[in-house]
């Protein structure tokens, strides 16, 4: 039986910075909501950050999909994990620079390793961000 690696945790946000320290910055994290002022919304960027426990396993090809509301995808994104990883757990992340948001609604992270099945390792919601009140111009 062939031990695979586990995903550990996947979050979104909206830049992945590294320090010269050797530390990482995740800029604008987000919970599961994304909320934006328009539709259709252009965003500088989006990152899906996943972070893997590869004690037991480790893998070398990886494919991203994104799945939009309205049925739409984005990828496949092909990539190779890195191979000069020093422990048992490994960081990702893929970067959609820009990101354009054409639907309001929930957005889901697809990856494939390797010859495993393709699953889902994160979805976020889209939503548009509530009115301002009117400014009262009376003093």
């Amino acid at each position: 039986m062939i031990k695979k690696s586990k995903l550990i945790d996947c979050f979104v946000c909206d830049d992945v910075r590294q320090e010269i320290s050797g530390k990482t910055t995740f800029i604008g994290v987000y919970g599961t909501d994304v909320v934006v002022p328009i539709v259709p919304f252009m965003m500088p960027g989006i990152y899906i950050v996943s972070k893997w426990d590869i004690s037991t396993g480790s893998f070398n090809d990886v494919t991203f999909r994104l799945e939009t509301p309205d049925k739409n995808q984005l990828g496949p994104i092909k990539t190779t994990a890195p191979k000069d990883v020093k422990g048992t757990k490994l960081m990702m992340h893929l970067g959609l620079i820009p990101f354009q948001i054409q639907v309001a609604g929930v957005y889901k992270v697809y990856i494939k390793i390797d010859e495993e099945p393709e699953k889902t390792i994160t979805e976020f919601e889209i939503k548009l961000a509530a009115p301002m009140p009117p400014i009262n111009s009376q003093n």
